[in-house]
């Protein structure tokens, strides 16, 4: 990963990295780099240029809950 990010540090804007069971999902952007590029429009010229990287904070939202009516509670 590394290796990617240095070959492509003169080439690309942005580098994204991604597990393959996790992603980012742009809602109110067209895409990433609209998402990003609307980011780094916030900031101010020296604030920008001190932006090394995004994080980003996973949710987990399950689609479906276990069955519990056949477990036993003992009060």
């Amino acid at each position: 990963m590394n290796d990617c990010g240095y070959r492509q540090i003169y080439d690309s804007k942005y580098l994204l990295v991604q597990d393959v069971d996790e992603f980012v999902v742009p809602t109110v952007a067209k895409d990433f780099v609209s998402m990003l590029d609307d980011f780094s429009s916030r900031r101010s010229d020296i604030q920008r240029d001190r932006i090394a990287s995004y994080n980003f904070r996973n949710r987990f939202f399950p689609l479906g809950f276990p069955d519990i009516s056949d477990q036993v509670f003992y009060v």
